[in-house]
């Protein structure tokens, strides 16, 4: 009930859920798969400290996914899910579509297309979409969405180090990105732990 709690407190003020709150549920689903089956963290760890204690109770991971898109349009869509209050499932109202000019280090403007459209709801469900609990208010999404920034570099500075990290640009859309991703996993698949030779699956996320 304590955690259930803290959970709902956290989510509700839009502010991240304390580390042993967080990996003492993550242990407790672990412990009840099979220790050879392997697993995917979605937002998770989020600090060097989550990092740390993960690499303790697994050996360490594999690949660490560093997903990139805009803020304006990551709160765009925050802002655009809703949930079917009957069938449980998930849609997104945005649809986004617009062209950045990002400098890259050697000064050049590039011009990138964020390309991520609506998610939209059959008829059945579309008079019983709701807002998420984390997503009805704009400031608890920016106060989120700003801490978690705050806390990326860090994390991202730690997998880097040990050479486990792989950026992919996720403005392009799933279509794009997809492929990407799962090109990185059939190379872990293929010769697992072997982080001497990653460079070759950051070439597969980022062509």
């Amino acid at each position: 009930m304590i955690v259930r709690d803290q959970i709902k407190s956290a989510v509700n003020e839009g502010k991240l859920l304390p580390d042993h709150v967080i990996v003492e549920l993550l242990l407790r689903r672990m412990h009840d798969k099979h220790p050879c089956a392997g697993f995917v963290l979605d937002g998770f760890p989020r600090t060097v400290t989550q990092a740390r204690i993960l690499d303790e109770a697994t050996g360490g991971i594999d690949v660490a996914l560093n997903l990139h898109l805009d803020n304006d349009a990551l709160l765009l869509k925050c802002l655009g899910r809703r949930v079917c209050r009957e069938c449980g499932k998930d849609y997104n109202l945005a649809n986004v579509d617009v062209t950045t000019h990002d400098r890259d280090p050697n000064g050049l403007v590039r011009r990138r297309r964020i390309f991520l459209p609506a998610r939209l709801p059959p008829q059945e469900c579309a008079a019983k979409l709701e807002v998420r609990a984390d997503d009805s208010n704009e400031h608890a999404v920016r106060e989120r969405l700003h801490a978690f920034a705050e806390e990326r570099k860090p994390m991202e500075e730690y997998y880097h180090s040990q050479n486990r990290l792989v950026d992919v640009n996720v403005g392009p859309g799933a279509e794009y990105v997809w492929p990407r991703i799962l090109d990185v996993i059939r190379e872990l698949e293929a010769e697992p732990r072997r982080h001497e030779s990653f460079d070759q699956f950051k070439q597969c996320a980022n062509p």
